[in-house]
């Protein structure tokens, strides 16, 4: 499953796609803490992103990676940021 994103920070941001591979469920209900019906919620899956700068951040590049397990992310957070 691919996802668009955008991390918006002072002076820019990031815009790219999460790819989720693994399983997944998606609730239908609405929660408090969830304000949209369709919520993805990875149970055992890898989430890796990729995302271009933009505004201050133009040819930056960001790239993260994670894996959750049980719904829990119990594994460290692993990417790195390119800076030319």
């Amino acid at each position: 499953m691919h996802r668009h994103s955008e991390i918006l920070l002072p002076g820019g941001g990031f815009k790219g796609i999460i790819h989720i591979r693994g399983t997944c469920r998606v609730i239908s209900e609405s929660y408090s803490n969830v304000g949209l019906r369709g919520y993805i919620l990875p149970i055992n899956a890898t989430l890796e992103g990729q995302w271009a700068g933009f505004g201050d951040y133009v040819g930056q590049k960001l790239v993260l990676e994670y894996d959750i397990v049980n719904t829990v992310q119990p594994s460290t957070l692993n990417g790195y940021l390119f800076i030319p």
